[in-house]
């Protein structure tokens, strides 16, 4: 039986950094290692490090604490970093022929230049209304995103192995809790993601996004 790998989750945010190592057990998860380390004032902000070294001692206190062994991370950037489009394309095309169109048509959708970003897409479904065409969910995010948060998770002595979206990632740990995707097609699920320093209110319908706002309102505010 190949031996399923392991991957430690980190989660780093302005006020703290979490970390956390699971293992299936049947049909759910267990908890193997865990632990919250503290983020220094003025380290992390709006989603990137103001100083690198001080969060990846952040980030290597955090993973120590934590127990694990593990050294192949996964990390999220925040949902107000991801452009996400729903787009159709045609339904004969392989995943190479996918990414090479919409890499080509990106340009117009985004508010900067093309250059400066990491995609990827998930096939959603048929197009409604169209035969020959199917929906992609494509996501686009600013590379100084994902290259921040490679360098700071190198220097705590891990790597980067998967990067997600908070917001698809908070809809995943939904669905393994609640059966949503059985809702009726009418019903929508609402998310709110409030942290220390932001909170976000989501729309979930289906696979996808159909509203998302942040404030810059969260629980040091309120404390």
């Amino acid at each position: 039986m190949k031996k399923e790998k392991k991957i430690l989750a980190i989660d780093i945010g302005s006020a703290s950094v979490k970390v956390i190592e699971m293992i299936r057990v049947g049909k759910g998860y267990q908890i193997e290692h865990a632990a919250i380390e503290s983020m220094p004032r003025n380290v992390w902000k709006d989603g990137l490090p103001l100083e690198v070294d001080v969060a990846a001692v952040a980030i290597s206190n955090a993973i120590r604490f934590s127990g694990s062994q593990v050294k192949s991370v996964v990390v999220s950037v925040p949902t107000a970093a991801a452009m996400t489009r729903v787009l159709p394309v045609l339904s004969n095309l392989h995943d190479d022929d996918i990414e090479a169109t919409l890499e080509a048509s990106i340009a117009q959708y985004l508010p900067f230049d093309a250059s400066e970003v990491q995609i990827d897409f998930q096939k959603v479904g048929p197009t409604a209304g169209l035969t020959d065409s199917q929906d992609v969910l494509l996501v686009a995010v600013e590379r100084k995103f994902i290259n921040d948060r490679d360098i700071c998770i190198g220097n705590a002595g891990c790597s980067v192995s998967l990067v997600d979206v908070d917001l698809y990632a908070l809809a995943n740990l939904i669905r393994l809790i609640e059966p949503i995707d059985t809702y009726p097609p009418h019903l929508a699920v609402a998310v709110i993601d409030m942290g220390a320093d932001r909170t976000g209110l989501h729309i979930l319908h289906g696979d996808g996004s159909i509203y998302a706002r942040e404030q810059a309102f969260g629980g040091d505010r309120l404390t």
